[in-house]
């Protein structure tokens, strides 16, 4: 990857960290998870050896990703833990919302929906704490989700009609679509159909 090999060149292990895990991007956008996975885990090995651990609660929500994405559930919770505690050492809020957002997603996976819940309303605290909006409209995109799967459709469009007027659909685009097409499930499950295809791809 080009932008590892200029970070290399520079000497400096914590662009190096950066670079690594921004390199993750590429292979998970085509699907390619085997090699999402390795380049995620040579940045988790450098990151640990090198002591350049700015990023390392990040690196480490992306291999729980993969694992969720792959039906890895323990490894996942593992990632997980290690990522809370790097999190936390960092001090970062954004790395503590990342945390947060994921452990959701994961308890989402397994059916624990009041975890679910909680632990999507920890993410939205911590991102209106940071006062970003593209992270408030995430949080409620999970946390949309979490109600969703809890049974309370309705609490669920709420929730994701607050995180889409939260968003900029031209700047936030990724944040954007995925409320969208909750919010077009949601209206479905609520037998709104003129709503659901207002939301849905296409009609955004």
């Amino acid at each position: 990857d080009e932008g590892i090999a200029v970070a290399r060149a520079t000497g400096d292990p914590h662009l190096i960290a950066h670079a690594m895990v921004l390199s993750n991007a590429q292979p998970w956008t085509r699907g390619d998870l085997e090699t999402h996975r390795r380049i995620l885990e040579e940045a988790y090995a450098f990151m640990k050896a090198s002591d350049a651990r700015a990023e390392l609660g990040i690196c480490l929500v992306w291999l729980a990703t993969n694992a969720l994405q792959r039906g890895d559930f323990g490894g996942a919770q593992r990632f997980l833990e290690e990522a809370a505690q790097a999190a936390e050492a960092s001090g970062s809020k954004f790395q503590q919302w990342a945390v947060a957002r994921a452990r959701s997603r994961e308890a989402i996976a397994r059916g624990e929906h009041v975890n679910g819940v909680r632990f999507a309303n920890d993410a939205l605290a911590l991102a209106t704490e940071v006062g970003a909006r593209r992270l408030i409209g995430l949080a409620h995109a999970r946390l949309g989700d979490a109600l969703f799967e809890a049974g309370e459709p309705a609490q669920s469009r709420t929730v994701l009609e607050q995180g889409r007027a939260t968003v900029d659909r031209e700047t936030m685009r990724e944040a954007f679509v995925e409320i969208e097409w909750k919010l077009a499930r949601a209206a479905l499950a609520a037998s709104d159909r003129s709503a659901a295809l207002a939301h849905a791809p296409g009609h955004a």
